[in-house]
């Protein structure tokens, strides 16, 4: 009786100590309580870039070209590069005070008087194509200053191949099949012409030939109209312009979905074959172990977005469901923080916030009230397993929000700060989409890439481009994933860690200044550098930058240059793949320079 006694007080007793401060290693960040709420209190300004402008040259009545420049335009952006965008339906093109003239035309008349823009690049300047240029009487007059000897017919080429670094890292990487295909004129390159990428069978996609004191760069692809290959554009024109700076996250995000969550009951085959344990043992004994082990391993933090119930309810009430499982994600949490991670919210439950329409058979919410309802009882939940602990960051259920569901979390969730999504359009057209972006009411629309255990062709691809534009990695995976014969494919846990592992592994192999992080101080960070202005100024043999305003932490910015910087000022600059540097900094002016 004393001994059953004694250990129901002591598990009293620990579990106290577990929900308390006392074990809790997370520490209280009011800066980032700060700067959330101060982004939201005045609106997130970004600036106008000053200095030349990059000219882009499209046609607006031709679906193709207007895709490209749309992306161009969103790329400049990032870049913090001013864009003159000329409509040729509208005006002509005048090279005089362009940067960089980048056409997204397939009839190349539409640049004008071709001996005028050959002296623009005679003179410096550089050129750009980024469509399979159409074959006629002005391509006969540019082709062979384009770096094309021989061409032959138009087809759709499937597969890439990078020959140079335009991704960075990624010179040697191999997207095989038809996951990517650019419909192409085959064409045979010039001996001064630099290939970068080319198709599966070896046909030129993208390639770069010095003209004089200047540079013409021409993709001969469809490629660049998808958002996936916004980074083959960023690398394109980072390489297209000399000595060319930007400034990028510098932030490495993984999600952990679903978790902590009540842990299903039962057991699967598979998992008692190869464990003997249930669900519920196999996720506390073996599955959470291995995630930990990875994590120190291969330089992870994770963020954690937990579901308080998986009941399938839209109408109150709410409170206490019988499945919630306090302990475990005071237990689980806690790890999660000790690993420097971030706890945020995935729902109440799995049914995501949507009241137009039922998605993946969930049930629809009557209205914004239900839902915000929903949210303030997750986030008790949360307060009950760590009282002092304040969440910043939401991803959607299923990756689907509604503007009423994001309108109820702003009123369940005065804090809330940060909404991951997805990066990349879904098939059925109804996931969050996001941009990396401040939305006008100051919550950061932060959105995930890559998903899954494994790698595969598609995702690997959007990673290299996310890297290169944004230098951010995001990735989330559940725990169900390894239940589910359909998602993990029929491999085994031990296979499902040993690919995730290998991936993890490549990507810090890949990109080691990535910094791991939770989703809250990524924000804090891409904040920083979507908010500010930067001002280039060349003096000789010095590149000088100034950024507005005077940073609150570290920047970081990717150099693109031909030659090795002889010093810095106020800067870093450490190589990280060839030709590429990562300038890094704290100070609202710096300078780099070159030998003369």
């Amino acid at each position: 009786m004393y001994i059953i006694l004694f250990a129901v007080l002591l598990l009293g007793f620990s579990f106290r100590i577990a929900t308390s401060g006392a074990l809790s290693p997370f520490r209280h960040d009011e800066e980032l309580l700060r700067q959330f709420s101060a982004w939201k209190a005045d609106g997130a300004h970004v600036p106008a870039p000053e200095g030349p402008p990059i000219c882009a040259v499209y046609r607006s009545d031709e679906k193709p070209s207007l895709n490209v420049q749309k992306h161009l335009e969103r790329v400049l952006a990032y870049m913090k590069k001013p864009v003159r965008s000329i409509d040729v339906l509208r005006e002509p093109l005048d090279p005089a005070g362009c940067e960089a003239v980048i056409a997204s035309v397939r009839q190349l008349e539409q640049l004008g008087d071709p001996i005028r823009l050959a002296a623009y690049a005679e003179n410096g300047g550089s050129i750009m194509i980024t469509l399979p240029p159409e074959i006629n009487d002005a391509f006969y007059q540019w082709y062979r200053k384009l770096g094309i000897i021989n061409f032959g017919r138009y087809d759709t080429k499937p597969g890439v191949e990078l020959t140079g670094n335009v991704l960075i890292g990624e010179t040697g990487l191999r997207i095989a099949g038809e996951t990517f295909a650019n419909w192409s004129l085959e064409v045979e390159l010039d001996p001064e012409s630099r290939l970068l990428v080319r198709s599966a069978d070896g046909n030129p996609l993208l390639w770069e030939r010095a003209y004089g004191r200047g540079k013409v760069m021409v993709f001969n692809g469809t490629m660049l109209e998808s958002k996936s290959s916004r980074g083959l554009l960023a690398g394109a024109v980072s390489m297209l312009v000399p000595d060319f700076l930007y400034p990028v996250f510098g932030s490495k995000v993984v999600f952990l979905d679903d978790f902590p969550a009540p842990l299903r009951p039962g057991t699967t085959e598979d998992i008692y074959r190869l464990y003997k344990r249930d669900i519920p043992a196999f996720i506390r004994e073996i599955w959470w172990p291995d995630m930990l082990r990875i994590a120190r391993q291969h330089d992870l933090v994770y963020t954690a977005v937990l579901i308080q119930s998986y009941n399938n309810r839209v109408e109150p009430p709410f409170e206490e469901p019988v499945d919630e499982d306090v302990r475990g994600l005071a237990t689980f949490g806690r790890e999660v923080l000790r690993g420097g991670g971030e706890i945020g919210l995935h729902g109440y439950n799995h049914q995501s916030l949507e009241n137009r329409r039922s998605v993946y058979d969930y049930n629809v919410w009557p209205g914004i009230e239900p839902m915000r309802e929903s949210i303030g009882e997750a986030l008790r939940h949360l307060q009950r397993a760590f009282p002092d602990y304040r969440p910043f960051t939401y991803v959607p259920p299923s990756n689907v929000l509604s503007p009423d569901g994001r309108e109820a979390l702003k009123q369940a969730w005065p804090e809330l700060a940060v909404i991951a999504s997805l990066y990349v359009e879904d098939a059925q057209d109804i996931a969050y989409v996001q941009e990396f972006e401040v939305a006008p009411d100051g919550i950061v629309e932060m959105p995930r890439v890559t998903t899954g255990y494994g790698e595969n062709d598609y995702f690997r691809w959007v990673e290299a481009n996310v890297i290169t534009l944004h230098g951010f990695f995001s990735h989330f995976i559940h725990p169900d994933d390894v239940l589910d014969p359909e998602r993990n494919l029929g491999e085994s846990w031990d296979r499902l860690r040993e690919l995730f592992a290998e991936d993890m592994a490549r990507v810090r192999r890949t990109h080691p200044w990535l910094k791991p992080v939770g989703a809250a101080e990524a924000a804090a960070d891409m904040v920083r550098t979507l908010t500010g202005r930067l001002v280039l100024k060349r003096e000789g043999p010095v590149l000088r930058a100034e950024w507005e305003p005077e940073p609150a932490g570290t920047l970081d910015f990717i150099l693109r240059t031909g030659r090795a910087p002889k010093r810095t000022e106020g800067a870093t600059a450490v190589r990280i793949d060839e030709g590429v540097y990562l300038i890094q900094t704290g100070s609202a002016r710096f300078a780099i320079e070159w030998e003369e």
